[in-house]
């Protein structure tokens, strides 16, 4: 029978249009700039408070905790007037600065992911000495809140209960960035789109009930359900560079693993095409600073130094050199795969000299075949086709290849 190779010509898609939450905008429906106005006795101010980007001071994974004193009370009110869907007036202390009131909302906004129903913007109103803040959201009644509440934890249950008691933090982070990618897909139309139409797509809601994202929904999922399990996990914000040089404003995370830490991008792993069908990789899972910042710009890390929790890594699918133990770990990779029926097989290249040495063997030489038949030996059974693969186009910037592998029906 012919061999037959597929090339997915659109694999590898990273998508980055769309993730914009720029300082003084509105990350849900991106709207004009703050405004003030001013009447005798009273003057009004409307602000838009965005997530600041984690700082070197390894202040822990909960804004909360570097606040001053009168900051954290502002936040405990609006938290509290937040859970409550208070909609009036919030007094906060006369003594408080426009910058203190950023600062808490902001914290309150990183802090709470699961707070999806309060919008990015609020107004600040002074009354003589007195100051107040008024909250926004996304819901109308306590009741339309509290039922997407329990949409929100049935549909994490399906993952949360899933993962084994024993579980290292390694394995639950996987399991659930997994999750997550098989479950939601990036949206273009909220991306595009200014109005607000689409604000549920900046929240976890929007992400795991609706199964519909841009870069803030998928970062603030993660962060939920990995704090959730306890794995310390927090947002951090900058820009994403695509191929041609074009910038866009992006959210992604910071996880900490045995006691490191290491940047996830969830929404730009979320981007390989397998026959016309959306899948993922794991190209952005748990990489240092140096490799983020080939393509992550304009960000200020905890300090990213370590590859011990990286995918690749982890998973021993990350090789020095291409030669025959090398072939042995994918052919074991592909028997290891063949269990759960995955499709998408990964392998990271350290060098540019293996990249292009297994590029060649692979995909021009056609070791492949050979590898899927000894891979088939191993199982004792024809589960694997021998005659059909595809590729992933190759990243040669991150030294990964991506194999497609199809199973005997």
């Amino acid at each position: 029978m012919k061999k037959i190779i597929c090339l997915l010509l659109a694999a590898l898609v990273v998508c980055l249009s769309g993730c914009q939450f720029e300082k003084g905008t509105s990350s849900s429906s991106q709207d004009a700039d703050a405004s003030s106005t001013a009447s005798e006795g009273q003057s009004e101010e409307t602000v838009s408070s965005q997530p600041e980007a984690l700082t070197e001071d390894g202040k822990g994974e909960l804004e909360y905790d570097s606040l001053n004193h009168l900051q954290q009370s502002i936040y405990d009110r609006i938290l509290t007037a937040s859970n409550d869907l208070n909609t009036s007036m919030l007094e906060i202390p006369s003594d408080s600065t426009m910058e203190d009131i950023q600062k808490s909302f902001s914290a309150v906004t990183s802090d709470n992911p699961g707070h999806f129903w309060l919008q990015k913007s609020f107004e600040v109103t002074t009354q003589g000495n007195k100051v107040y803040v008024t909250l926004r959201y996304l819901v109308d009644s306590m009741e339309q809140k509290e039922e997407m509440q329990r949409q929100l934890s049935e549909a994490m249950d399906s993952i949360l209960k899933a993962i084994p008691a024993d579980a290292d933090d390694f394995t639950k982070e996987l399991m659930i960035h997994d999750w997550l990618l098989d479950r939601v897909s990036y949206s273009d139309e909220a991306a595009a789109d200014t109005t607000g139409g689409h604000a549920s797509a900046y929240t976890v809601y929007g992400a795991i009930v609706e199964q519909k994202a841009v870069c803030e929904g998928y970062a603030r999922s993660m962060q939920l359900l990995l704090n959730k399990v306890n794995v310390p996990c927090a947002l951090i914000s900058g820009v994403g560079v695509d191929q041609a040089g074009k910038s866009s404003d992006h959210m992604w995370n910071i996880v900490t693993i045995d006691g490191k830490k290491y940047h996830l991008d969830a929404t730009w792993n979320d981007a390989v095409l397998v026959e016309g069908e959306q899948s993922f990789s794991h190209i952005y899972f748990n990489v240092t600073d140096d490799v983020i910042s080939a393509d992550h710009k304009d960000f200020e890390s905890p300090g990213c130094k370590d590859d011990d929790a990286n995918y690749y890594v982890k998973q021993n699918r990350s090789f020095d050199f291409y030669d025959e133990t090398t072939k042995g770990a994918i052919q074991s990779a592909m028997v290891e795969g063949a269990i759960d029926r995955n499709r998408v097989l990964e392998f990271q290249f350290t060098n540019e000299e293996a990249y292009n040495a297994a590029y060649h063997g692979l995909v021009e030489d056609q070791d492949v075949f050979a590898l899927l038949k000894g891979a088939n030996e191993g199982i004792g059974s024809t589960v694997l086709r021998e005659d059909l693969i595809s590729y992933g186009a190759g990243d040669p910037a991150n030294r990964v290849i991506t194999l497609v592998v199809s199973y005997v029906e």
